[in-house]
């Protein structure tokens, strides 16, 4: 039997597909890039009127479409930059667009504080007119990180995501996948990036990040913050536009330079960009106590867009570097490019049903638990940053690359300490429970355990075809065990993952038989967590933590004839009397 410890993951993953085919799909690709410098343009819009679909550009100005025709045209939009249409030719599949920059009415001038003072009164009405409504929308996160140009992390996420105004309100992870490669027998994770990207506002102070022209009244950026007028612009829509640049005064390590593209004609905010080097606040530290970093450099750029008179929080992109330090080693230079964007207003995904905690859970620890989806990941139609050459599907193939898909991961997160315990799959092996570390053990054994086991459920859709990803699990966050170790208890805990398997396969059955709605698949969910919930207290009530023969002889029948699993002689309980 497998030795493991009690904090435990268990999944069993069943999942079945409806209907599953591809359909034929159009694709374009192409690059977006200066029509003067040639430079690239990341995150550039790209969108399609027929299909009202919607690409983005990647790091390297790259995008992938689907279109519905050859008659079809695609807009090209960027900040800054005048949008272009262009017609799509007959079975061309290849295209690389220059936009030119908007006409200059102004050239780059210095202001002194004393002159232009409506650009200070211009950046104080656009904070204040900030949106109050609550918008929801799909979310892509992506983040890969690198040591001397040699990548060793990737991490890649859906979310539904709720913005007020200029910021983010929250996640919901709908699915993901990191990858982890090793150099010098190290690995290097970061282990909750998308956190730091969601706490950062841009009109509130923070801890964690050093302070911007925009936390300040009018006074303060005065007093604070050199000015400087750069451009000023008028777009398709003939708004005036002014791009203007503010730098600390001084004690530069500990505020950002700030960047604005300003709409002074319905005074919002379309892009700001914040800069700083060698910081004194960041919003990552180092895992262990006895590791710092040093010259770190930060750079966030958020875009936003405005609706019906409402401006909202488009996109993201963190690009950070700094020196780690380890004891006796050289430090290693580590660069990371994270973004998150927003998408598909009308329809947000189908999140998994699942009553697991995860707030103060990281990135790593929520991919841990939840089931890897090869359906979502082989069929998702979704936005999300394109490359010539797939580098993320590279990336995870490769026979180096330490992934969340595998029991490696799982077992590498665990000797670095990033996690407790891993997590397994359920199994007709059994498994032994050791008994945790503890600090104290309450006379009454009631006291000294909890158990959570849960069903988690997900429903993904691509054209007609439906897939369902149905997992047994034991929540490691909820669950403890204090308790003297035996036979006894071994055979208890073991049976007690059985019950939640049971449900399981009930649920799957009622799915099946089902009209396969979402409205009847979660009524079967609740249905199934009801009965797995009265059939845990019975079980609890009955067995005594295994210490009642009786329970524990009726309840090793039951699960013998759901699952051709006899615990009480795997476990030789009993067998001695």
């Amino acid at each position: 039997m497998n030795k493991v410890a009690l904090f435990l993951c268990v999944l069993v993953l069943w999942q079945f597909g409806l209907n599953a085919q591809r359909s034929t799909q159009l694709v374009i690709e192409g690059t977006v890039s200066d029509s003067l410098s040639g430079e690239e343009l990341p995150f550039a819009t790209v969108y399609n009127h027929s299909l009202n679909t919607a690409s983005i550009t990647n790091t390297e100005g790259y995008f992938k479409l689907e279109i519905e025709s050859w008659s079809d045209s695609v807009v090209i939009s960027y900040i800054g930059y005048k949008n272009k249409t262009v017609s799509l030719i007959q079975s061309k599949k290849s295209y690389n667009i220059q936009l030119k920059e908007n006409i200059y009415q102004l050239s780059a001038v210095s202001i002194r504080a004393k002159d232009y003072s409506y650009l200070y009164d211009l950046i104080i009405a656009c904070k204040e007119k900030q949106s109050e409504g609550i918008q929801h929308a799909k979310a892509y996160y992506q983040l890969k990180s690198y040591i001397d140009n040699q990548q060793i992390e990737l991490v890649e996420n859906f979310y539904n995501a709720s913005i007020k105004g200029y910021n983010l309100l929250n996640l919901k992870l709908k699915t993901g996948r990191i990858g982890l490669q090793k150099i010098n027998r190290s690995l290097f994770a970061s282990l909750n990036s998308s956190k730091a990207i969601m706490l950062h506002k841009l009109f509130t102070p923070s801890d964690l990040f050093p302070s911007s022209p925009l936390e300040y009244n009018k006074r303060g950026i005065k007093k604070k913050f050199y000015l400087e007028l750069f451009k000023v612009y008028t777009d398709e829509n003939l708004d005036t536009i002014h791009i203007v640049y503010l730098y600390p005064k001084k004690n530069k390590q500990d505020y950002f330079s700030c960047k604005l593209w300003i709409n002074a004609s319905d005074t919002t905010f379309l892009k700001i960009e914040l800069e700083g080097s060698h910081l004194k606040d960041f919003p990552l530290m180092p895992i262990y106590n006895s590791h710092r970093l040093s010259q770190k450099n930060l750079k966030i750029t958020k875009t936003f867009k405005t609706e019906g008179g409402e401006t909202y929080f488009k996109h993201v992109d963190f690009h950070y570097d700094f020196l780690y330090h380890r004891e006796n080693e050289k430090a290693i230079w580590v660069r990371t490019e994270a973004v998150l964007f927003t998408y598909g207003q009308d329809s947000l995904f189908y999140l998994p049903l699942y009553q697991l905690n995860t707030s103060n859970l990281t990135d790593y620890q929520k991919l841990s638990i939840f089931p890897h989806n090869t359906f979502f990941w082989e069929f998702n139609n979704e936005l999300k940053l394109n490359y010539k050459i797939d580098s993320n599907h590279l990336f995870m193939s490769d026979t180096n690359t330490i992934s969340n898909q595998s029991y490696q991961f799982k077992q590498a997160i665990n000797l670095t300490e990033f996690f407790n315990y891993p997590a397994f799959k359920w199994s007709k092996t059994r498994f032994s429970v050791k008994k945790l570390p503890q600090n104290k053990v309450y006379k009454d054994w009631e006291g000294n355990y909890q158990l959570k086991g849960k069903l988690f459920l997900d429903v993904n859709k691509y054209d007609d075809s439906t897939n369902v990803l149905t997992a047994s699990i034991f929540d490691v966050y909820e669950s403890f065990y204090r308790w003297y170790i035996n036979e006894k208890t071994n055979c208890f805990f073991n049976m007690y993952f059985d019950l939640v398997e049971i449900e399981r396969r009930k649920l799957e059955n009622s799915i099946f038989s089902s009209d396969k709605s979402m409205k009847s698949i979660e009524e079967l969910y609740k249905n199934s967590l009801n009965q797995l919930e009265t059939n845990k207290n019975q079980f609890l009530d009955d067995t005594e933590l295994g210490r009642n023969k009786g329970g524990m002889l009726d309840w090793n029948s039951k699960i013998r004839n759901e699952l051709d699993i006899d615990n009480l002689s795997i476990f030789r309980v009993y067998q001695e009397e």
